[in-house]
């Protein structure tokens, strides 16, 4: 199905028969698909939450579900079509109804809607459906019994991003299941918790305007973002850093036996990816404040010594396919510290492991990718080492 990427995520472009046509499909074929309806929100938190990004990237089929989408798209040349959570759900149950397929609806423990609200809601809207309601908590843990019950259907109510980090590890268990999906809070249409705006506004694309208005105090904030935040962010990212390159800052950090930091990645699923711990520099961010925060970020540590730095030591561009924040590219500044002796070192997510090595060893420990950089830092180093 042909896609357009916004902001990294390729998102479907087909008509709504077209896309209900290919969700169908799925309950007819092998292996378990995942969908997401993703709206200007999830693209937001997507370029904070590297890992929810990847998992985004995932997914079999990524619905669009907000006017903000829609728009970036247009400025882009495609036409979307929107095709929401609150829209899907009841279309898929019902055709689980129609050929007795199970469905699991996956809740939040705190959720606006109960376990009993849905109960009674589905059983009285579809009442030969074959479902059962389970509860996850915060981190994504499930009711025990509920892989006995080997659904076709899982719909998972906990919001972005828990629910399509989730959603990815009931694809990866298979058994019986065709679709996995994330619905956020369409039950709460299902069971009158929340009143959905009149068909016209939401086909003009002014649902937010309604919920606005049933909500002004809980929505602001998130409406906010998806009118006004998201469409600059986007643009920005579509249309102006293509042309540019990423700042980032790169630590070369020393200890008191003169062996160099590296760490081991995350980023690369599958794989080691040893190099030095780096990180981008905000917009309006300094490049020694960025390099102060990364380090407390993915590091602990607060109180390194800075004796040496190179502005834009080393810049190159990204391989066709590939981009961080919509830029070509990326220029390293390098920073040349010192650690306190007793300052001990705590990843965060973003790092697996570390390890001190020898700094004439550097380029044998690290991936080979990094080496055209590392060979400029070194001879950095070397000239700070005899100044």
């Amino acid at each position: 199905m042909k896609t357009v990427s916004l902001m990294g995520i390729k998102i479907a472009v087909a008509s709504r028969d077209e896309l209900l046509k290919q969700i169908f499909g799925f309950l007819e074929t092998a292996g378990t698909k995942q969908i997401s309806t993703v709206n200007p929100e999830f693209l937001l938190l997507a370029e904070k939450d590297f890992f929810f990004k990847k998992t985004l990237e995932q997914v079999d089929l990524v619905l669009p579900d907000g006017f903000g989408l829609v728009l970036m798209a247009f400025l882009k040349k495609v036409k979307l079509s929107r095709l929401s959570g609150a829209d899907l759900v009841p279309l898929l149950l019902k055709q689980a109804e129609q050929h007795d397929f199970k469905v699991a609806i996956i809740n939040r423990e705190d959720s606006l809607s109960t376990n009993d609200d849905i109960n009674q809601a589905l059983t009285k809207e579809f009442p030969q459906l074959n479902f059962r309601v389970f509860v996850a908590d915060d981190k994504g843990s499930l009711d025990l019994d509920y892989d006995s019950y080997n659904p076709t259907i899982s719909l998972i109510a906990l919001g972005a991003p828990q629910q399509e980090k989730l959603a990815a590890q009931l694809k990866e268990k298979g058994g019986e299941l065709k679709i996995v999906m994330g619905v956020g809070g369409s039950f709460d249409f299902i069971t009158n918790r929340i009143k959905r705006a009149p068909k016209i506004l939401r086909q003009l694309g002014f649902e937010w305007l309604w919920r606005l208005s049933m909500e002004p105090a809980f929505r602001f904030k998130r409406i906010f973002k998806a009118v006004i935040v998201f469409p600059l962010t986007c643009f920005k990212y579509e249309f102006i850093n293509r042309h540019f390159y990423r700042p980032n800052v790169v630590g070369f950090i020393i200890n008191r036996i003169n062996k160099v930091l590296i760490v081991n990645s995350n980023k690369e699923p599958g794989r080691d990816f040893w190099k030095l711990p780096q990180g981008g520099r905000d917009f309006l961010e300094s490049a020694k404040a960025a390099f102060r925060r990364e380090m407390r970020e993915e590091l602990n540590l607060n109180g390194l010594k800075i004796i040496g730095f190179k502005k834009d030591a080393y810049r190159y561009i990204w391989p066709e396919g590939y981009s961080i924040k919509g830029f070509k590219g990326q220029k390293q500044t390098l920073f040349i510290a010192k650690l306190p002796e007793f300052e001990p070192i705590i990843l965060d997510e973003e790092n697996k492991d570390f390890a001190w090595v020898k700094i004439d060893d550097l380029l044998e420990a690290v991936d080979p990718v990094v080496h055209p950089a590392y060979k400029i830092f070194l001879e950095e180093y070397k000239k700070i080492r005899y100044e």
